[in-house]
């Protein structure tokens, strides 16, 4: 998939380790083989996104299997031949497993450079970019399938990017995601908001995707909740309480929807 320059918007051409747009404007390809396409004009803060220990945590709980039933559903919603752009794409371990259970052309974005530079460390193959949901560096209409995984909800980029027809795969969580993990550390639990930020798409078909399992060690819990807001809007020795407290039962729920443009 060709990348457009983030600056002037024009096409990007592909020279050995760099990418060069007509007007000179250079990025360079990382030796792990992605290329950060964020300006320093465009980003909010030095270093945006999740940082490295966050995404370290993701990818090793990811390897683990526990979403495993998630990504089987995402699966099923791809067919043969699709073009598909993750959106926040993290540490790429959906898109490997994508590429292993499908025949989907997928490739990532996403505004952490740990997490890009780590997922193109892991799919040498594979075609990651650090860039901004809101400022995609694609072209009209690129894509058949866009996958937003508890992502930024850009609706005009992804509508602009998204072929007519394409769709959008949207997983947010569902009321009950985690909540043994909120019942531990907060007296009050508030359940999570369901409802869609998009508007402007057709009606969405929607699925919830719900299980239940046991983490099985310290080290396991610990990761999720690094992977998660809570590790760093709660205080250490709630943190330490509920990683001693193995086996863990946790409820993974999630709601996923396909919309089309």
């Amino acid at each position: 998939m060709n990348y457009l320059c983030p600056i002037c918007k024009n096409l990007l051409f592909s020279e050995s380790s760099l990418y060069r747009c007509e007007r000179g404007h250079c990025f360079d390809v990382a030796k792990e083989g992605y290329v950060n396409l964020l300006p320093v004009q465009k980003k909010k803060k030095k270093d945006p996104g999740d940082n490295a220990e966050m995404v370290l945590a993701r990818e090793q709980f990811l390897s683990k299997g526990y979403f495993d039933p998630l990504i089987e559903k995402i699966c099923e919603t791809l067919s043969k031949g699709e073009n598909l752009l993750d959106i926040g794409c993290g540490t790429g371990y959906y898109d490997r497993k994508i590429k292993e259970k499908t025949a989907v052309k997928a490739c990532g974005i996403d505004i952490s450079r740990h997490a890009v530079r780590l997922a193109a460390k892991r799919d040498r193959a594979g075609q990651y970019a650090v860039a901004s949901a809101f400022d995609l560096p694609f072209a009209d209409e690129s894509f058949d399938v866009l996958l937003n995984v508890f992502a930024p909800k850009a609706e005009e980029e992804y509508l602009r990017v998204l072929k007519r027809g394409g769709k959008l795969v949207e997983v947010v969580p569902g009321k009950e995601h985690l909540l043994e993990i909120k019942q531990k550390l907060y007296e009050s639990v508030r359940l999570n908001d369901e409802r869609s930020a998009f508007t402007r798409f057709s009606s969405a078909e929607s699925v919830r995707v719900k299980f239940f399992k046991e983490i099985a060690s310290g080290e396991d819990l610990t990761e999720l909740l690094t992977m998660t807001p809570y590790r760093y809007k709660t205080p250490q020795d709630a943190l330490k309480s509920i990683s001693s407290a193995v086996p863990f039962p946790v409820t993974f729920d999630f709601i996923l929807r396909i919309h089309t443009k």
